[in-house]
């Protein structure tokens, strides 16, 4: 009956991002509207507003799922990031897709989060030596 109810819903437009609204933690659905468009300039007040929340009501929630909207931010960008190294993309692409306007600072993050530069990883990965995540 359950399934019934949602199929005649499923076919509305809107339907499935409030159904996975009512289901993602305030994190998970930060990271998907970050997801959107991952080389913008994120601010907490452009994702609390796509959310329909104040910005100290959004920072509360994440703070109660012990987080903070740059620690999601951070977080996402350095896993895309990743991912596109290890495509092989060149780093100041990656920056640029990543949302960094310097490749300079992406490097000082990367490398703050991993431990490493990016080119230094993807030598290490070729000789699977890191595994670590940010």
């Amino acid at each position: 009956m359950f399934f019934s109810c949602i199929a005649v819903f499923a076919s509305k437009k809107g339907f499935l991002p409030l159904l996975l609204g009512g289901m993602l933690s305030v994190a998970g659905r930060v990271r998907h509207i970050i997801c959107t468009d991952l080389s913008r300039q994120w601010k907490l007040r452009d994702v609390s507003s796509r959310l329909y929340m104040s910005e100290s009501q959004l920072k509360k929630k994440l703070k109660e799922e012990g987080c903070s909207f740059t620690g999601v931010l951070l977080d996402v960008r350095m896993g895309y990031a990743r991912r596109l190294l290890q495509a092989r993309l060149p780093v100041n692409r990656v920056a640029a897709q990543c949302g960094y306007v310097s490749t300079s600072y992406f490097i000082c993050v990367f490398r703050e989060c991993f431990g490493v530069t990016p080119h230094r990883m993807l030598a290490l990965q070729e000789h699977g030596q890191h595994k670590s995540e940010c």
